[in-house]
C-alpha cells in the first residue's frame, strides 16, 4: 500500500494472534526506499480483536497532497460499531504519527473534520479536526430517546457550551454550521 509519498514509503500491515498471550494486535510497518533498498522508519502495534477486518482506508486528512491512514483495531459488541485508528504521513519526519483513535470514524471532505459515531441505547456523534497532529474535539451531540445534549468546544477542545433540551421543543442557538452537524448526524445516524 502506498502512503506518503508513493515513490519512497511502502506501507504494511499485518494482523495477528499472539502465541504468548492469545491476543490480537495488528502490527504497523512504514519503509522508506533508500539506495534501492527499504529501511524500516515506523514501527507501531496496535491492539485488536479477533473479529476485526483491519479494512485499511488510505487518503489525505490533513490537506498536505500526502496519503495518511485510518484503519479498523476491534468490533465493539453490538457489532455495530468499530474502533478505528488514525495515523498521519509527516514529511518532515518522513514517517508515521498516531493522531486518535474513536469509533465508527468517517473523514468528511467537506468539513475536513473526522466524525466519530457510536451507536447504543443513545446515539453519539463528535467531530474532530485534525490540528498540529492530533484530533480535537470541536462538537458533540447524544441523540437520547427523549431528550438531546449538544455540546460545542473552543479550538483546544475546551468545553465551552452545554445545550441540552427536549426532543419536542428543540431550539438551539448555535451557529448555522453547528445546527447543520446536528440535523446531518440525526439524517446520517437514523439512516
Amino acid at each position: 500500500m502506498s502512503i506518503g509519498n508513493p515513490q519512497n514509503n511502502k506501507l504494511e500491515l499485518l494482523k495477528y494472534v499472539n502465541e504468548i498471550d492469545n491476543k490480537s494486535y495488528v502490527l504497523v510497518k512504514l519503509f522508506q526506499r533508500e539506495n534501492n533498498h527499504w529501511k524500516l522508519t515506523f514501527k507501531d502495534t496496535v491492539n485488536a480483536d479477533g473479529l476485526a477486518k483491519i479494512a485499511p482506508e488510505i487518503k489525505d486528512y490533513n490537506s498536505d497532497k500526502l496519503n495518511d491512514l485510518k484503519f479498523c483495531s476491534k468490533i465493539g459488541a453490538n457489532l455495530a460499531n468499530s474502533m478505528n485508528v488514525v495515523l498521519i504521513y509527516s514529511a518532515k519526519t518522513e514517517s508515521l504519527k498516531k493522531i486518535g483513535r474513536g469509533w465508527n470514524l468517517t473523514y468528511s471532505e467537506k468539513l475536513k473534520m473526522f466524525r466519530e459515531k457510536y451507536r447504543a441505547s443513545t446515539i453519539w456523534a463528535s467531530y474532530y479536526k485534525i490540528d498540529k497532529d492530533r484530533l480535537i474535539k470541536t462538537f458533540e451531540i447524544d441523540l437520547g430517546a427523549t431528550s438531546e445534549l449538544v455540546k460545542e468546544y473552543d479550538g483546544k477542545g475546551k468545553l465551552i457550551k452545554t445545550l441540552q433540551t427536549n426532543r419536542d421543543t428543540i431550539n438551539y442557538e448555535l451557529p448555522k454550521v453547528k445546527h447543520w452537524l446536528r440535523e446531518w448526524t440525526i439524517k446520517e445516524t437514523l439512516n
